[in-house]
């Protein structure tokens, strides 16, 4: 279907007061809204680059579009109030906290002095602390910036333990932080790009899992419950953007192996490989390869292709909040659900027209 700005603000409103009178509710959530950054230019004044955080409502439909001054990398939602969420920049001083429900920035927010956002950042489970990725720019150090959940004030930092980080996620229900560091150019055992887990209450690191390619990056990660970790890469720092990046899968103790086979597939993962999608249940990892201009499936367990998937500038990857569907942005500003089982694209549920060009996709429930 093709979405432009609807009332979706006044849908929520409208559902809000049916909920105080003896009507039927409105539907229930079960795919979410996807969130995601984009950057787009108007016909007016084309030369004029301009930033948005898109809303795209799977269950009621609806876009809606919220202005903001930077092209949003990380999304951090607030576990404790979910119409909150702080957004991040890639590598530049943009950040801001945004009120989902008002569509509205309520206040900018800073990276601490001689550093810049490097991509991501996390509130702890119970909302009381903002944890957010910085890199001095100076050194490539990084730094993992703990701050006040709710003043958003720094409160303390510890280190990522590595150069140029870039994405954290919680595993152990909220106990260990995992967060991606870049590397640099130089090698060094700080410098070299890997994946680390770092004890939330101790701030000490527990693991180190390098990644075994020697000319990738670390990029972005995601793990299960049981332990699956998956590493997805660019060209390390100092090689051409046009150099093959890829895909890392292992686990915790053991340690990531680089995926290359088939060849004709890995071989054509050119530049980042960029958002990655993990289905526990199903044991199968989606990763989008924006240059390559593909979508591709890896089995978790014998890191098999799956499916292999031509999408334009293949960008933002999700799951709905169901996990009935995985949730892919391509083509600028084309959103497309993929059944799990099949791996092939529902041709019932697209929509087009919206301004999700940036790197990544976010499901979020608006009834929370």
């Amino acid at each position: 279907m093709d979405l432009t700005r609807r009332q979706w603000l006044g849908g929520l409103a409208a559902g809000a007061a049916l909920a105080g009178c003896r009507r039927p509710s409105p539907a229930p959530t079960r795919l979410g809204t996807i969130v995601g950054g984009g950057a787009f230019g108007t016909s007016d004044r084309p030369d004029v680059t301009r930033y948005a955080l898109s809303l795209v409502d799977l269950d009621r439909g609806g876009v809606v579009e919220v202005e903001v001054t930077f092209t949003v990398h990380g999304f951090a939602p607030d576990p404790t109030r979910p119409r909150r969420a702080v957004c991040f920049e890639k590598q530049g001083p943009g950040g801001c906290e945004v009120d989902l429900q008002a569509a509205a920035v309520t206040r900018p927010v800073a990276p601490t002095s001689g550093r810049a956002f490097y991509g991501h950042g996390v509130f702890a489970p119970d909302g009381r602390l903002l944890y957010a990725v910085e890199t001095e720019r100076a050194t490539e150090r990084g730094v993992i910036v703990v701050r006040d959940g709710a003043s958003l004030a720094v409160v303390g930092e510890f280190p990522s333990y590595g150069a140029n980080p870039h994405d954290c996620v919680w595993t152990d229900g909220g106990r260990t932080l995992v967060i991606t560091n870049g590397g640099s150019a130089g090698a060094s055992a700080d410098g070299d790009p890997s994946v680390v887990l770092v004890d939330a209450a101790t701030q000490a690191l527990r693991e180190r899992l390098p990644i075994p390619a020697p000319g990738w990056n670390a990029g972005h990660v995601a793990i299960s419950d049981a332990g699956d970790v998956v590493a997805v890469s660019a060209p390390r720092t100092g090689r051409s953007p046009r150099d093959l990046g890829g895909v890392s899968i292992g686990a915790r103790g053991r340690g990531l192996t680089a995926v290359t086979a088939p060849a004709a597939v890995t071989g054509a993962l050119v530049g980042e490989s960029l958002s990655v999608a993990l289905d526990p249940v199903r044991g199968v990892v989606g990763v989008t390869t924006p240059s390559a201009g593909r979508l591709t499936f890896w089995d978790l367990a014998t890191h098999a292709l799956r499916a292999d998937l031509a999408l334009p500038i293949a960008r933002g990857l999700t799951r709905t909040l169901d996990g009935s569907a995985f949730v892919v942005a391509h083509s600028g500003g084309q959103v497309d659900r993929i059944d799990p089982v099949t791996l092939a694209i529902d041709p019932r549920a697209t929509v087009r027209g919206t301004k999700l060009s940036g790197s990544h996709l976010y499901a979020w429930d608006p009834r929370a």
